[in-house]
């Protein structure tokens, strides 16, 4: 566009990072770096907008973070404190904290 845009990435509403370069091919390009993510980033908005004038709309894309993270804990929930022989009994074991959820195998 004319007069170049600039290109700036927001995160849940606040500027993140208005550094850009123009190319030697013209074009305006912002490399967020986002280095160490944790937990609590996970399903964090960002938004990368370009903007040249005060006059028209800027455009802006947004992404959203989805991390994979193992479970925090394992809990075993109803467990028996006695078993008979020929009779059934139900132990539930649940993770706590991953995602997407983790899968839970017996052996």
């Amino acid at each position: 566009g004319s007069p170049a845009p600039s290109v700036t990435w927001w995160k849940e509403g606040s500027i993140y990072d208005s550094s850009y370069e123009v190319t030697e091919y013209k074009t305006v390009v912002n490399k967020m770096n986002y280095p160490k993510l944790r937990r609590e980033d996970l399903g964090s908005k960002f938004v990368c907008q370009a903007s040249n004038t005060n006059r028209t709309p800027p455009v802006s894309r947004e992404i959203h973070i989805s991390l994979n993270l193992p479970p925090t804990g394992l809990q075993v929930l109803e467990k028996p404190t006695y078993v008979s022989e020929g009779k059934s009994r139900v132990v539930t074991c649940q993770a706590i904290g991953g995602y997407p959820p983790p899968e839970i195998t017996w052996w």
